[in-house]
């Protein structure tokens, strides 16, 4: 039961993160020279794949814990 209750807060502190990213990125995108906005759109990508890797991994070291 600890380890749902763990792995729930995991799950939204980088949900919260991930959304954070992506509205502080589409902002900057939208104001962004239309040649800009493809590097912007990849930055994002990869911030929002590290910090699911991230996620992930904490959640492996959650359940690693048994």
């Amino acid at each position: 039961e600890d380890q749902k209750a763990a792995i729930a807060d995991i799950e939204k502190k980088y949900a919260a993160r991930i959304a954070e990213t992506r509205l502080d990125f589409e902002g900057r995108a939208a104001a962004a020279p239309p040649a800009e906005r493809a590097e912007l759109v990849a930055k994002m990508a990869a911030e929002i794949q590290s910090l699911e890797e991230k996620r992930d991994r904490d959640k492996d070291a959650v359940w690693a814990q048994d």
